[in-house]
């Protein structure tokens, strides 16, 4: 049969950050990962997945100075396991309100959520907190383009 002509799946890391409020009204800091309508057309990651880590805030609802490497660390494993085939992709993420939160758009969630163990294998076990749902259209991604300044 024919080849057909495959969309370019190409995944950056191009991202655009902006502070935003959430629903309690706690300042956030959005970094909303951009380029990814290829992937939000091919309709192959139905499933959205939230994953929020609380943290001791400051009185700002921002991280101490000390919880940033865990912050960060968690957030690299998290991308790079389950984007290296891309099982699953980074949408965005935000933190404030006491809360770092990663939201990622996945092909299975089984699958996912085995991987996601792996993962953070290394580090301690966290107070983890998740959260997945349809979103075939990705319209939650979608809606923060609304959002921006």
């Amino acid at each position: 049969h024919p080849l057909r002509h495959k969309r370019s799946m190409i995944l950056t890391d191009n991202r655009q950050t902006f502070c935003a409020e959430d629903e309690q009204g706690a300042n956030v800091i959005v970094s909303l990962r951009l380029e990814l309508d290829a992937f939000m057309q091919s309709k192959k990651l139905p499933f959205r997945i939230e994953i929020r880590l609380p943290y001791e805030a400051g009185g700002d609802g921002m991280p101490l100075s000390d919880t940033y490497p865990l912050l960060e660390q968690v957030g690299e494993a998290l991308q790079k396991t389950m984007e290296r085939d891309k099982l699953a992709i980074l949408a965005y993420q935000f933190v404030g309100g006491g809360r770092m939160v990663w939201v990622y758009y996945a092909r299975n969630t089984d699958i996912f959520f085995e991987r996601l163990n792996d993962a953070l294998a290394d580090i301690d076990p966290l107070p983890l907190e998740f959260e997945a749902e349809r979103d075939t259209e990705w319209d939650d991604y979608s809606s923060l383009f609304d959002a921006l300044p």
